[in-house]
């Protein structure tokens, strides 16, 4: 939708008047203040003229007789002193009311529930209660319990499983449950057992733990210490193949163990305890050590004494 300067062309015009009547709920007229503000990107000093504009009677005369508001141009400031002024105040039966039936409903998801109990809870302990010590324990008690209750039956049964002590607690584990369930009815939308249940949510909670440990051992290694590390293997893969390099036959002289030499002394010539003289002598050319000189094989009788 194009950005309209004009305020004929905008949607302001329909916004209602707010007169501060019976009746009228100034939360959601602020709302829709909000939202067509957010749509136009309107900016502040719009905003707040458009909300004085739209005030009537009992509204606008707050307005201009409160000392606060006369003086107030900020929007914000200004729906924060409109709605302590005329919001309508529940009674006490109507929060207990209210508060008896919160349940799960069909589309909500466990986190909106958390979210209802705990802002209806805490106008019920607010309105029973004026010690502060005493609210903050009764409302922490009050949410867990009616927010088990509010579940429903088979992520309720799973989550008291847990023995969460809070909200906060039993809502981590509920979103695990709820999780778990969803995948079991894109599995299979007919058969749902508690043992796949039981099943996903381990494989959760092994997730979990696994990164939970792969994150604390990456917090552990610093910089240094992989430098170190990185150094000494260097060094350690530099010395061996500076070792292997200066390995040097001790009859030819050539970069290979000694024992490994063609001219090593083997068979008949076990005996010979200098094997590099018979190497540097002039028959080193012609002399195999498993056979005398080349192209003159060793008869049958003296391969058997060989053997």
């Amino acid at each position: 939708m194009p950005k309209n300067s004009n305020m004929s062309e905008s949607l302001a015009n329909l916004i209602p008047a707010f007169s501060g009547k019976d009746g009228e709920n100034i939360t959601f007229w602020i709302t829709q203040i909000k939202q067509i503000a957010t749509l136009e990107n309107w900016n502040k000093d719009k905003r707040a003229i458009v909300l004085k504009l739209h005030c009537r009677d009992n509204a606008l005369k707050f307005l201009i007789e409160d000392p606060i508001a006369s003086k107030e141009n900020d929007f914000d400031n200004l729906a924060e002193l409109l709605i302590k002024k005329f919001e309508k105040k529940q009674s006490f039966q109507e929060i207990q009311r209210q508060f008896s039936t919160i349940s799960q409903k069909q589309n909500q998801s466990v986190k909106d529930l958390a979210n209802e109990v705990a802002m209806v809870a805490d106008k019920y302990v607010n309105v029973e209660n004026t010690n502060q010590n005493c609210d903050s324990v009764l409302k922490e008690n009050l949410k867990l319990t009616k927010f088990l209750e509010a579940l429903k039956p088979d992520i309720s049964l799973e989550v008291k499983k847990f023995g969460p002590k809070d909200l906060k607690s039993a809502l981590a584990h509920a979103i695990n449950i709820e999780s778990a369930l969803e995948q079991s009815c894109d599995n299979s939308t007919n058969n749902i057992s508690n043992v796949d249940i039981h099943n996903i949510l381990k494989e959760n909670l092994m997730k979990d733990q696994l990164i939970a440990d792969l994150n604390k051992k990456i917090n552990n290694l610093t910089s240094g210490n992989v430098i170190n590390n990185i150094k000494r293997d260097t060094a350690s893969t530099s010395h061996e193949g500076d070792t292997q390099n200066k390995i040097t036959c001790h009859i030819c002289s050539k970069p290979h163990w000694t024992t490994d030499c063609w001219y090593y002394p083997r068979g008949n010539q076990s005996n010979n305890p200098r094997p590099w003289r018979r190497y540097n002598s002039h028959e080193s050319q012609n002399v195999h050590p498993y056979r005398g000189y080349r192209g003159r094989f060793r008869g049958s009788q003296s391969r058997r004494n060989l053997n």
